[in-house]
């Protein structure tokens, strides 16, 4: 019993000692504000026992009178103290959701790290608290280096190209992500100080705008709708197919307001080799692929219907492949669009009474189209896709129900008036896969929501 005895109170003395060294830092990172020797901390968790705190106190206060420091009450002092106890536990994981859900996940901890405490005394009070210049460098290396800001350009000049109308920019306007550090950093430090485990961030994600520096009214070129396909999967020469019509044909295309839009007009002249077609794949007579120059132009074609559509614009001369092409079948299973130049065209007219602007780009195997203009107060609603297994009752195609190699599309266009309209947009395949009924259920919302 006597040598345990000794061997308590030993541990005691040795607290003690430990204490005072610790609060001799803790004074020294008050003063000059150096960071607190990791080792001692550690000793210190160890020996964190409520009934001791109160020896951490008397050192303290103790240094802070020897070296003429104000200092608030004693009482002040034991509360510090015991707040730094609370903070050395402090562990919170911070889940960042971006607007597609994606999660990324960061762990903060004190007890790995202990200089993100400062101390804070005056006369009046004495405190610990987070550190938020160390969260602000974590969140730099964790989550602001990964991000994708979006993109703004400037049309610095129009220009004619035949009888299409160009803007000219140095680049293609992106959608992109704003992490708001400041706000942020208070969270993180809010949760550390009160023993939260657990926290949500969301990133907000911001449209790329379009600046029109040209001096011609253009009207406000705000972003209306996208249109996105994805084309994975593709060979070598249909891809650079696909980025040559967006690049260089769809983007940045002006429509007039009252005008008509041609995608064959964009493509400005036959579909050749000696154009700068390679030679891919393409549907003839609705039933065979073979080579020809062009393969991928209605990856293309189709994301620049899924944008006219998206924008509560009606399609005209709109048909769909005769193929069931799974290219086609991500972001609009059913809004494919075929065209073949002499034969086949996609078409609309800009009733809204100001410019559009086209811009178009890839982004990977994303192919995207965006569609800018004024805003007249118009309304869109997508509803489908609808398959003959699971169409609503009433649904009718020419009168008749929808058929087992067919996909219909509801879109809805609701004028500032309250009028409405309604467009049935079926596409009609030779054969299909008969699982995309299982695959893709039936949406019914907005259209004009910008996805990319």
């Amino acid at each position: 019993m006597k040598h345990k005895s000794t061997s308590i109170v030993r541990r005691l003395l040795r607290a003690k000692r430990t204490f005072g060294a610790v609060a001799a830092i803790i004074v020294s990172a008050s003063v000059m504000g150096a960071a607190l020797s990791a080792s001692l901390l550690q000793e210190e968790q160890k020996a964190a026992q409520p009934l001791l705190v109160e020896h951490i106190a008397d050192r303290l206060e103790a240094r802070l009178h020897k070296r003429g420091l104000p200092f608030p009450s004693r009482q002040a002092l034991v509360a510090a103290v015991a707040q730094r106890q609370q903070l050395l536990r402090g562990a919170v994981t911070a889940h960042f959701t971006d607007a597609d859900g994606i999660v990324r996940t960061v762990a903060f901890s004190v007890p790995e790290d202990p200089q993100w405490i400062l101390p804070v005394f005056t006369q009046q009070e004495a405190a610990f608290v987070i550190d938020r210049s160390r969260i602000t460098d974590a969140l730099q290396v964790h989550i602001a280096e990964h991000l994708h800001p979006p993109r703004h350009v400037v049309i610095a000049d129009l220009e004619r190209q035949g009888n299409i109308m160009r803007a000219r920019t140095d680049g293609a306007a992106r959608s992109g992500d704003v992490f708001h550090s400041t706000g942020a950093v208070t969270a993180i430090a809010a949760a550390l100080e009160n023993g939260e485990t657990e926290l949500t961030i969301p990133i907000e994600r911001q449209v790329g705008t379009v600046i029109n520096s040209t001096g011609t009214g253009l009207g406000q070129l705000t972003l209306l709708a996208t249109g996105r396909s994805d084309f994975r999967g593709s060979t070598w020469a249909r891809m650079q197919n696909v980025r040559k019509a967006l690049n260089e044909h769809v983007h940045n295309v002006l429509v007039p307001p009252g005008e008509k839009f041609s995608f064959n007009a964009t493509l400005q002249g036959p579909v050749t080799t000696g154009n700068g077609w390679h030679m891919a794949k393409v549907i003839v007579n609705g039933v065979d692929l073979v080579y020809a120059p062009g393969g991928g132009i209605c990856q293309v074609s189709t994301t620049t219907f899924r944008a006219i559509v998206n924008a509560g614009l009606v399609a005209r001369d709109w048909k769909a492949h005769s193929l069931y092409v799974s290219y086609y079948e991500h972001h609009g299973v059913g809004l494919d669009a075929t065209v073949f130049p002499g034969a086949q065209d996609l078409t609309f007219v800009n009733d809204t009474g100001d410019y559009l602007l086209l811009q178009a780009y890839d982004d990977g195997y994303d192919a995207y189209v965006h569609i800018y203009g004024t805003p007249d107060g118009r309304n869109v609603q997508m509803d489908g896709p609808y398959f003959t297994s699971a169409a609503p009752p009433g649904l009718t195609v020419n009168g008749r129900g929808l058929r087992s190699n067919e996909i219909a599309w509801i879109q809805r266009i609701i004028r500032p008036g309250g009028e409405q309209e309604e467009h049935m947009l079926v596409a009609r395949y030779r054969a299909m896969p008969q699982n995309l009924a299982q695959k893709y259920s039936p949406v019914h919302a907005s259209a004009g929501e910008p996805n990319g």
